[in-house]
């Protein structure tokens, strides 16, 4: 069992075959599933900046930050401060970022709450877990 910040798409890689029933939180869905409008929005921008880039939970995550940080700026436009920047966040409700909703406050600098429960499968690609007893 690991965490997301263990670098995914490395660590599948690295296991090889050796993987195969590894578990692995993540903080986005996964990116092959472009029936999440947000996913598929990555895998269009990707694609348009490098046709060979090989998308990854990590990446995808960082995709998300970037959409984020504009959302903050263009409600502050051209007076963007960071106290506006934060504020604008803090105060925006809920953040949608393509069917992905984020919503900060004070003392909530998390966003989302959710947490995708994934396996490395027997193929080495990582798998959506809705149940424990059912994975790989």
């Amino acid at each position: 069992m690991a965490v997301s910040f263990v670098g995914s798409n490395a660590l599948a890689q690295e296991l090889g075959p050796d993987g195969a029933g590894v578990y692995v939180t993540q903080v986005v869905p996964l990116p092959d599933d472009t029936g999440v409008p947000a996913v598929a929005a990555y895998r269009a921008a990707l694609e348009a900046f490098d046709a060979n880039a090989v998308p990854g939970f990590v990446s995808l995550e960082g995709y998300l930050a970037g959409r984020l940080a504009i959302v903050g700026l263009e409600k502050c436009g051209r007076d963007v401060s960071r106290d506006c920047f934060l504020d604008a966040l803090r105060n925006s409700g809920t953040i949608d970022l393509h069917g992905l909703t984020l919503q900060y406050g004070p003392g909530d600098n998390q966003g989302s709450d959710a947490v995708f429960v994934t396996v490395i499968g027997d193929d080495g690609n990582y798998h959506l877990v809705n149940n424990l007893g059912e994975a790989r």
